[in-house]
């Protein structure tokens, strides 16, 4: 191609003229374009590229990867959905599914299609992949997503299966199914071996960053180790800033940091929460900013209706608050957040007779060190029911 780019536009313009009918020469444009950072002109280059040649899979791969560059997330992930769509159709093309599915996986997560993106892992044949000795990058980024979204559903047993396949980037991973299993301690060191190796990878190695800074926030979280959650979900809105499940667990994150700092002050027993800041006027709005945001998204108005009340009994606990998250409680983990609103409200009996109510459930799926696991949560309601049981990390 000339080396000077305005003179190699005007001679593909003038190819593009010479013969309407060939996708190539747009093909070829648009590379130019993106060369260029001029990514608009190329997703309307591509786009006239894809009415000649609607089912070419490496297009529609292509157009996902531009339309991302101008977080038109939900673009992305149409087109990402028809290039793995079209690799599956094509018997000789096998070799491009990891990095089709691996994306489209990505971005299901991105845009918060949770129930997709577990769709698109489901075609991963874990036993084929473990005879196939080292794992490409694809691979191994959709076992950890796979997994991820198993630990998210506290699957522990599935998460771990992965996990067992996976040695390097997947330390984090590992982590955070230690931690699960009640060694904190071995968890911290496995999250820093983590975090430490990320770093040191050039910046072409680094793929699905986004994915990752958030997964080590949400690790770091779970370790108590606050400030550096904090850091690494910054970081990724600062990649990302308008992609939805960044947004999300930026919001995810305030309230579990504010519902962690309000039970270690119901403790009296600070050393290891969040500072002060977590209850913070300033942390509180910025909350209100993110759910704002997903609203208008149009994001599914279930998942923030919820989150956005979890939020409010948190960072304002009144009767009315808790009232509004008891409308919205389903897991057990809501009805702890429940059982604190109730308790910060003052109304230790309705916070004493929901715990009773809940006593089974919230027994279920208590992982050690968590602060606001659902036993923990139970026991703050403990002045009333006179309980003494608590979640073992807490102890």
């Amino acid at each position: 191609m000339n080396s000077n780019p305005k003179q190699a536009l005007e001679l593909l313009d003038q190819a593009i003229s010479a013969d309407l009918d060939q996708p190539e020469w747009r093909i070829q444009k648009a590379d130019l374009l993106i060369g260029q950072d001029r990514f608009q002109a190329a997703i309307a280059s591509l786009s006239n590229a894809l009415d000649l040649s609607p089912d070419d899979p490496d297009l529609h791969a292509k157009m996902a990867r531009v339309q991302q560059q101008v977080s038109s997330h939900e673009e992305a992930f149409y087109h990402s959905q028809e290039a793995l769509a079209g690799f599956l159709a094509e018997s000789d093309r096998k070799e491009k599914l990891a990095e089709a599915r691996a994306y489209a996986a990505d971005l299901a997560s991105a845009t918060l299609r949770i129930d997709q993106a577990e769709e698109i892992l489901s075609s991963l044949d874990l036993n084929q992949l473990g005879k196939n000795g080292k794992l490409l990058p694809d691979q191994i980024h959709s076992l950890c997503l796979a997994a991820e979204i198993a630990l998210d559903h506290n699957q522990e047993v599935k998460a771990a299966e992965i996990s067992n396949m996976l040695v390097s980037k997947e330390i984090d991973l590992q982590s955070l199914i230690i931690h699960r299993q009640g060694n904190l301690e071995k968890a911290r060191e496995g999250f820093v071996q983590a975090v430490e190796k990320w770093h040191k990878l050039a910046g072409e190695e680094k793929s699905f960053s986004t994915a990752v800074e958030i997964t080590f926030g949400k690790t770091a979280q779970e370790l108590h180790r606050w400030d550096e959650s904090a850091k690494h979900i910054q970081h990724a809105a600062d990649l990302a800033s308008t992609e939805k499940r960044v947004i999300f667990e930026l919001a995810r994150s305030y309230v579990t940091r504010a519902e962690a700092r309000r039970f270690a002050e119901a403790l009296k027993a600070i050393r290891h929460a969040p500072d002060q800041s977590a209850l913070s006027n300033e942390v509180s709005k910025s909350f209100q900013e993110c759910i704002q945001a997903l609203y208008q998204q149009e994001v599914d108005s279930k998942l923030i209706d919820k989150l956005k009340a979890r939020g409010n009994a948190v960072f304002s606990p009144n009767q009315e608050n808790a009232e509004e998250l008891k409308r919205t409680a389903e897991t057990p983990e809501e009805t702890a957040a429940l059982i604190a609103a109730f308790r910060h409200s003052r109304q230790k009996v309705f916070a004493s007779q929901t715990a009773l109510d809940n006593l089974q459930d919230l027994g279920k799926k208590c992982h050690p060190g968590r602060t606001n696991c659902p036993c923990a949560a139970k026991n703050q309601a403990g002045n009333s029911l006179q309980s003494s049981r608590f979640c073992p990390g807490s102890r």
